[in-house]
Order: C-alpha cells, then sequence, then structure tokens
C-alpha cells in the first residue's frame, strides 16, 4: 500500500537536539566531530511528518559516521546543514 505521511506542527531544533543527543555516542567513539547548522531563516514551526523526518536524517548521519574514516593525524567531521532551497516551501538538507 500508500505510506500515509503525516502533517503536524514540529520544530526542527527539537528534531536536531533529539539527533544530537542520540548520535553523540557513535560520534565520540570515532573521534569524530558533528556539528548541525540550522538556516535563521528556518520557520520556528514546520508541517510535516517528524517522525519520519527524525527517521530518515538518523540514517543518513548514521551512515555518514559510519562511513566517515579517520586517521592518526586528520580527524573526521560531519556536518548536517539544513536550510530552505527557495521561497517555494522545499527545504535543503545536507549531510
Amino acid at each position: 500500500g500508500k505510506m500515509q505521511l503525516e502533517s503536524t506542527p514540529f520544530s526542527w531544533q527539537e528534531i536536531i537536539k533529539e539527533l544530537a543527543e542520540l548520535l553523540a555516542y557513535q560520534a565520540d567513539s570515532k573521534k569524530l566531530k558533528l556539528a548541525f547548522y540550522l538556516s535563521p531563516q528556518l520557520p520556528n514551526w514546520q508541517l510535516g511528518d517528524p517522525v519520519r523526518l527524525r527517521q530518515i536524517l538518523l540514517n543518513l548521519i548514521g551512515n555518514a559516521l559510519k562511513f566517515t574514516k579517520t586517521t592518526a593525524t586528520a580527524a573526521g567531521f560531519v556536518e548536517v546543514a539544513i536550510g530552505r532551497s527557495s521561497d517555494d516551501g522545499y527545504m535543503e538538507i545536507s549531510v
């Protein structure tokens, strides 16, 4: 069947806070720096499916942490940026 997406208010700040807490141990154990950047143009609240967004981001960031290499001389770095791609309402997420 078709997947039903929710349309409920959510806060990107809350999602990022939860993801940072969930992924901190994984990043630390690999000696990786994990940084999140939210565009100041993002609204405080947005309509969408926060459960699925959180799950998608958790998988993307988890894979980035898993496959980012560190060496004795170079620390690894994983950056997550969330912002608007244009005025048409599309969001841009880069990992």
